[in-house]
């Protein structure tokens, strides 16, 4: 056997060996692929779940933010009268105080 026939077979070899680790090294690739596939659908699972349940609790949110905003409306329609009232009593007290 010739030098040649040694070098090609050595590189026959290392070309098997890269190969074989090429081939071991794509199908633990594929295998956390898979595995974080698997991970992300249970995540957006959750999510769907997150959402679903908070949905009722959004909208109990939205509808008691709305009673607060009429309530607050009411406030201050109270306070405004309530100003006018003053002012009445202050102009009452200086009409009855000049008598």
């Amino acid at each position: 056997m010739g030098t040649f026939e040694i070098f090609v077979l050595i590189m026959t070899v290392m070309v098997i060996l890269v190969e074989a680790y090429t081939s071991r090294d794509l199908a633990k690739a594929r295998e956390r692929l898979a595995e974080e596939e698997a991970e992300g659908k249970r995540v957006r699972g959750q999510l769907k779940v997150l959402q679903f349940e908070r949905a009722p609790i959004a909208k109990q949110l939205n509808d008691l933010e709305k009673t607060l905003n009429s309530q607050n409306h009411q406030i201050l329609a109270m306070q405004t009268q309530l100003g006018e009232v003053a002012e009445e009593n202050v102009k009452l007290k200086e009409s009855s105080e000049k008598k």
